[in-house]
């Protein structure tokens, strides 16, 4: 008797379905775009983007694998997917990176007081409990950052551009809408890494009870948009090096976007 195989069980047995890179891969290609960007105008920042973008954009991808719905392959529009699965990432990958970072502040605080780094971190962050609400909030700000950042980029680029994900769109359309994601997801973020900063890396952080009374004094001090503005570059009218960051970060997405869909794309 003639038997009709079920096509849905061939793609099963020969790996014929979508294709994904692996977590490795996708971290090292956005560790990769996160440096070349970043590192443009700042070395040794770069250093430090290269963990934290390459761990979020491989965790964002693996988490939409499952926040997202899939039609034979295509993804289906999930704007509440798309922010879900970035927030995870942020949180995954900040969490992994931040005892690094938090040992480059203090380092970077001793150096500035002439005092040990292992002292200096405690003081600054006032012991183990300072310690944890210090990166409790960098943990947060991640999260709400890239949720954000991930979410609106995915979200705009079919409002924008209907053809952004033929290959024929080519990469600027993409950096553009990653740019302007990058800055929208900074408007929302930002008051958490300005706090933060403005809370543990400054002299006066010990006169602050808790991270909202920080904020008060902040909006008491330089009006609302200091809750935008980190404390080291509040002299200047523009904070131009912080906005390249921003950029950087955006343009970075898009091009992890685009050089991971040629990547797929290309005979395996």
């Amino acid at each position: 008797t003639h038997r009709t195989m079920d096509p849905t069980a061939t793609r099963r047995v020969t790996g014929d379905g979508p294709r994904r890179l692996g977590f490795a891969s996708n971290f090292l290609l956005g560790g990769v775009c996160a440096g070349v960007f970043v590192g443009s105008f700042d070395v040794r920042a770069a250093v430090r983007f290269f963990p934290n973008l390459g761990f979020s954009f491989a965790f964002n991808e693996l988490f939409k694998s499952t926040f997202v719905p899939q039609t034979d392959g295509n993804k289906v529009p999930s704007i509440g997917g798309y922010f879900v699965s970035g927030a995870l990432a942020g949180l995954c990958a900040q969490t992994l990176v931040e005892p690094l970072e938090f040992s480059l502040r203090a380092r970077a605080a001793a150096l500035n007081s002439n005092k040990p780094m292992i002292s200096m971190a405690a003081l600054a962050s006032g012991g183990a409990a300072g310690i944890a609400r210090d990166m409790s909030l960098m943990i947060t700000a991640g999260a709400i950052y890239r949720g954000a950042l991930f979410g609106l980029y995915e979200s705009l680029k079919p409002a924008i551009n209907p053809d952004i994900n033929k290959d024929t769109a080519g990469i600027w359309p993409r950096i553009a809408i990653g740019c302007v994601s990058a800055v929208l997801s900074f408007v929302v973020a930002g008051p958490f890494y300005v706090v933060h900063s403005q809370q543990y890396s400054t002299p006066s952080r010990s006169s602050y009870l808790s991270a909202i009374d920080c904020a008060r004094h902040i909006v008491r001090s330089h009006g609302v948009i200091g809750l935008w503005t980190p404390p080291q570059y509040r002299p200047r009218p523009i904070a131009l090096v912080f906005a390249l960051y921003t950029l950087a970060t955006g343009a970075a997405l898009a091009c992890f976007d685009s050089a991971k869909r040629e990547a797929l794309s290309s005979p395996s």
